[in-house]
């Protein structure tokens, strides 16, 4: 593109039109041409073809995206190109009917918009104005960043981690932004070791899902001194056969919707409602200690979770609780080794005192004894 041209585009809104049907690109070009407020650029072919995020978003003010139907292909490179981009622009995707899967994985998404094939000329022109104008068309700054924390072992700190990470991401001039939520509500213990009163009433939503909705879920809420919201349950033997995938789709679609920042302590065991979750969740992490059956459950627990949810599981395990000599013989080397691309990085011991803060309530005070494991997760969290 030739520097002109980027001088007239400056003074114009840049359309970029991904389908393999050139007429969509034809359509909002006469829609749009006449307020000559709209430049239209179309990349031809499916989008699970498209090479790089570069050729996805670059300089463009909205993207939109014809779909074809339901197709996983299109909607994981999709997932991946907006999760890429920096910022990405506002995306308004155009298909045909959705499954519930394909749909709910838009709204985690934050699309602009979504369109039938058969929508209006009037629709059309109604989503990309309201996609680049000030407040409309939610982009990455503005979606919830979310984060997934499994435990490879016993006493592995995922915990620990998790309520860390959110301290190391939140922003901390917004504390009530920010949510942590136990989702192993059978021995959960984000509420123990934040001082907080578990207030997630499962059997009520479970029973009547359709009354969760924003004002309910505030109720349920509980609040740590800090600020951070938490949603936690008491623990419960039978809570993990009355908590459907759907009800758990709409616990954390509400809470998205809510906080700009959210991590989840996900439970011990595979449920029927991890899939949908992993697959909705900016990263997920896997946190092992650094022992040679840590390492070599982690590694196993990462390819299930990469063949079970097919996606890319690289720098996805944490090794907590290391010591820059190793322990017991075992040497960093020895993670590398084992876990290849699979390793996300290292977080040093903080030791007794960080228990005796978990013992009060106290691992979310900024000069408490995580300091330096937020240290050491902050790169870990925004690597890519």
């Amino acid at each position: 593109m030739s520097s002109k041209s980027l001088s007239i585009l400056a003074k114009r809104h840049l359309v970029r039109v991904i389908s393999a049907d050139g007429g969509l690109a034809q359509r909002l070009g006469k829609l749009l041409d006449t307020a000559r407020r709209f430049h239209i650029e179309t990349t031809s072919g499916p989008l699970s073809r498209m090479a790089g995020a570069d050729e996805f978003g670059a300089h463009a003010s909205v993207i939109v995206v014809q779909l074809e139907g339901d197709d996983d292909g299109n909607l994981s490179k999709l997932e991946h190109f907006m999760h890429s981009a920096r910022p990405p622009a506002p995306v308004i995707v155009v298909s045909g009917a959705l499954n519930t899967e394909a749909a709910r994985k838009l709204v985690r998404l934050r699309v602009s918009d979504w369109l039938p094939h058969d929508c209006s000329d009037e629709d059309l022109a109604t989503a990309c104005e309201k996609a680049v104008s000030p407040d409309g068309g939610r982009n990455r700054a503005d979606r919830a960043r979310c984060f997934a924390f499994f435990s490879a072992v016993g006493g592995s700190g995922a915990t620990t981690l998790a309520i860390n990470a959110l301290a190391a991401v939140a922003d901390k001039g917004k504390p009530a932004r920010a949510c942590l939520v136990d989702l192993d509500f059978q021995s959960g213990r984000l509420a123990d070791y934040l001082d907080v009163e578990p207030n997630l009433d499962l059997t009520e939503i479970s029973t009547t899902p359709e009354r969760l909705d924003a004002q309910l879920l505030d109720v349920m809420l509980s609040r740590h001194a800090s600020g951070v919201s938490v949603i936690a349950a008491p623990p419960s033997l039978s809570a993990f056969a009355t908590v459907s995938p759907e009800v758990m789709g709409r616990l954390l679609d509400l809470a998205s919707a809510k906080f700009d920042d959210l991590v989840l302590d996900m439970p011990p065991v595979w449920m029927p409602w991890c899939k949908p979750v992993v697959g909705g969740v900016d990263r997920f992490f896997i946190v092992t200690d650094l022992s040679v059956a840590g390492l070599r459950l982690a590694r196993r627990l990462a390819d299930l979770i990469a063949n079970e949810c097919e996606i890319d599981a690289a720098r996805s395990v944490i090794v907590n609780k290391s010591s820059w000599r190793g322990t017991a013989g075992v040497r960093k080397r020895h993670a590398t080794d084992i876990l290849g691309e699979y390793l996300a990085g290292f977080v040093p011991n903080a030791g007794k005192r960080l228990l005796e803060e978990q013992n009060r309530g106290m691992v979310m005070a900024a000069n408490s004894a995580g300091k330096s494991v937020r240290e050491a997760l902050k790169p870990i969290l925004e690597a890519r």
